[in-house]
């Protein structure tokens, strides 16, 4: 028998000799056997050790059995210990009093060692299996434990690769078609089944929608979809935005998540994400990256907006210059129009010197 299986008996008896023949019978057990030589001694085992059952004589001197048994079986931890009883009065009171206490078992004296051994070895098997599914169950909980932290980071870094990438996408261009394209296609599938985003006006009503939808090779994009072709619970929490704060209705239906897409003070968007079609609910962290993506998407679409009012302010600027720099080129030319037209109409006209009568 393995060391580390081994368990702990403990004998309780105010004679020696009694204490020495139960240890030659109990011995062969393989087991550790601890004495002690008085109900105060039996305590402070106690306290010390866990036991697979004890074995108590009854008739001490000072705390008998009795109340020995009855103070071990208040202590928590040894409140379901086995205690078997060792007494020469075997009589129904005493043992009514016993199994009261807490006694699962009277043996009488004088001892039969066959009946001691299969006794106590009954309960060292059932202190051992007990321990074994105690162990099991802890290395359960420490793998499951385990697993779960791997998960966890797993998942972190997934979040983190995933925020990482959305970045470097939305900032490799400042087309507003393809930032727009690429906000409704990066949420799917990792976030979402669908994705739609609705772009307001200054003075809030819709200016366009465009949707992604999970597809067989990938998001499907249809950027001519109406505000009211949008999926009814999509709907319903984007209308609910108007706080700019973060909807998140669940449902069994899945997850329905409305993200305000803030720029210089104001809602210039709302970033929807549906898990309908699938029907998984987001958790909070999940729903943490969907905000941190929308953070990342407002940067985006308000730098492509930027850029196209710039771009747009360069050529009218340009069209300007290029007119003003034509006119400045040809700055005498209405003159010279001009005095070409008099010369004309002055060469029609009859001379003033006359022929001689």
């Amino acid at each position: 028998m393995a060391d580390d299986l081994k368990t702990k008996i403990l004998v309780v008896d105010d004679l020696p000799e009694k204490l020495l023949v139960y240890r030659t019978i109990l011995e062969e057990l393989g087991q550790e056997l601890v004495s002690a030589r008085s109900g105060e001694e039996a305590l402070r085992e106690v306290l010390r050790s866990d036991f697979a059952v004890i074995l108590l004589d009854v008739n001490m001197p000072g705390m008998g059995g009795l109340e020995t048994a009855g103070l071990i079986r208040s202590r928590k931890r040894s409140a379901h210990t086995p205690i078997i009883f060792l007494t020469s009065f075997a009589d129904e009171v005493r043992a009514a009093e016993g199994y009261a206490q807490g006694a699962v078992d009277y043996i009488p004296m004088p001892v039969v060692p066959a009946i001691l051994r299969a006794k106590v070895n009954v309960f060292v098997e059932l202190y051992r299996m007990t321990q074994q599914v105690k162990r099991q169950a802890e290395e359960r909980i420490a793998l499951v434990e385990e697993r779960t932290r791997r998960e966890a980071a797993e998942d972190a870094n997934r979040r983190l690769a995933f925020l990482t990438r959305a970045g470097e996408v939305l900032g490799l261009s400042l087309d507003q078609d393809i930032t727009v394209r690429d906000v409704v296609t990066l949420p799917i599938p990792l976030l979402a089944d669908v994705a739609a985003i609705v772009i307001l006006k200054a003075d809030g009503s819709v200016a366009r929608t465009v949707v992604g939808r999970a597809g067989e090779s990938g998001p499907v994009v249809d950027d001519k979809v109406a505000a009211a072709a949008l999926p009814a619970a999509v709907r319903a929490a984007i209308d609910r935005t108007t706080g700019g704060a973060t909807v998140h209705v669940k449902s069994p239906a899945g997850s329905v998540v409305a993200l305000p897409l803030r720029a210089r003070g104001r809602t210039f968007a709302v970033l929807g994400l549906s898990c309908e079609p699938s029907g998984r609910t987001l958790p909070p962290s999940d729903v943490a990256v969907a905000e941190a993506l929308a953070s990342r998407a407002a940067v985006a679409l308000d730098n492509a907006g930027l850029y196209h009012d710039v771009q747009q302010a360069d050529r009218q600027k340009n069209e300007f210059l290029s007119m003003l720099a034509h006119e400045l080129r040809n700055p005498l030319a209405p003159i010279r129009n001009a005095s070409e037209v008099l010369r004309r109409l002055g060469s029609d006209q009859p001379r003033s010197g006359g022929r001689g009568t």
